[in-house]
């Protein structure tokens, strides 16, 4: 009975001994990594973050971006702003910017393109203020007496026509405005008329009062589309 007892206890001795030992294993294990790891953290030179920023900027509010996209800050003004627009530019006249161009200057413009487009013998008063009256007139005179020279065609109007403000008289068809030029009490705005395969480049002077009124026209080129 004694024999048995012991054989009994002595594989109940290997086994809680066994147990012991692979739990002092494991523990030597997970310090051993914790040291491996505390080291390796003290020795790896970690680079600093590339616009940190990004994660908290709120792109919720732009529509045509989707939430899940991450946007710098600077990425984030570019998109904002309204200046990166590209405007065509001609190479014998400017841009065709109008942007930063006085809205008022800019309807007395439009107001002197349209006018001149419908009818060359307009009523001058949309653009320009009674003391200026003549210097529409001297423009006209000015056409007449270059255009065959400039265009290798006659004039289709005579002087009494240009005079004769019940005669109607339709030379172009369409116009253009270009990128302003502003000084203290002036803005002198670039124009081109368009006639069929012709164009003429003028410069209107528009004086900085209340009702932004031309005060001088002048011709600046002459040309034909193709050549």
């Amino acid at each position: 009975m004694k024999y048995f007892f012991f054989l009994i206890f002595i594989p109940f001795i290997f086994l809680s001994c066994s147990k012991e030992k692979d739990s002092v294993i494991s523990v030597e294990n997970e310090e051993t990594l914790k040291y491996l790891i505390s080291e390796r953290q003290s020795i790896v030179n970690w680079a600093k973050e590339i616009e940190p920023e990004i994660l908290e900027t709120d792109i919720g509010n732009i529509p045509s971006i989707s939430q899940s996209v991450s946007v710098s800050k600077e990425l984030m003004g570019l998109i904002k702003q309204d200046n990166n627009k590209i405007y065509p530019s001609i190479s014998d006249f400017t841009i065709l910017d109008n942007s930063s161009l006085n809205e008022k200057a800019l309807n007395t413009v439009k107001n002197f393109g349209s006018a001149v487009c419908s009818n060359l013998n307009c009523k001058p008063d949309l653009f320009m203020s009674k003391n200026y009256y003549f210097l529409y007139q001297f423009f006209k005179s000015n056409l007449l007496e270059n255009w065959e020279t400039m265009f290798n065609e006659k004039f289709p109007n005579t002087f009494e026509d240009i005079t004769n403000k019940d005669k109607k008289i339709v030379l172009f068809n369409d116009f253009l405005i270009g990128k302003e030029n502003e000084t203290q009490d002036f803005i002198e705005i670039p124009v081109r008329l368009i006639a069929k395969d012709k164009y003429l480049n003028i410069v209107i002077c528009v004086e900085k009062v209340d009702n932004y009124s031309i005060d001088e026209i002048s011709i600046s080129g002459w040309g034909i589309y193709g050549k």
